[in-house]
């Protein structure tokens, strides 16, 4: 047998009528399990190719997200009201923040934008891309893979923001 709960749930969750159609005010619900699916498929599915810096793991991202939520409004270094950059935005709601650490003092700088972001929107996440073992122009290979985890422990204890940390070559 099915429901109006059964019908309802369904309708909200897969987005065929909005949560105010049923008069459900908040949809926090709804958001948080939409962005832990997005996060997770970014998990399981995402693979990068070779890049050369941020902007092309952001230009893969956005295309693998489009690709797998279709529905969704996904934008690119979208402005906000104070004037941050933030790297991709979904259906206004979720952001995502991606690095591509050479030094610690990279991922340093990271935690100071996703406590400030993390004011404006609760739903975001850091994407790393590990690039260790890649040569630095120094010559030096890079080894940056127990400072990412060590900063990813901390934005998730700090500031309440998960983490998805990729591994990346570089060209």
């Amino acid at each position: 047998d099915i429901t109006f709960q059964n019908l309802k749930d369904f309708a909200v969750n897969d987005k065929i009528v909005p949560p105010s159609f049923f008069g459900i005010e908040s949809k926090e619900v709804g958001n948080e399990r939409d962005f832990k699916s997005i996060i997770n498929s970014i998990k399981a599915d995402f693979e990068p190719e070779r890049i050369t810096d941020e902007k092309e793991l952001q230009a893969q991202l956005t295309i693998f997200l489009k690709a797998k939520f279709p529905e969704l409004k996904i934008e690119r270094e979208v402005v906000t009201k104070s004037g941050n950059k933030l790297d991709i935005v979904i259906d206004n709601d979720y952001v995502l923040e991606l690095k591509v650490p050479k030094s610690r003092t990279i991922l340093r700088d990271l935690g100071a934008q996703l406590e400030e972001y993390a004011e404006e929107y609760p739903d975001l996440c850091a994407v790393i891309a590990d690039t260790s073992g890649n040569k630095l122009p120094d010559g030096k290979i890079l080894d940056i893979t127990q400072d990412i985890n060590d900063y990813a422990d901390k934005y998730l204890r700090k500031f309440k923001v998960h983490s998805i940390v990729l591994n990346v070559r570089m060209r």
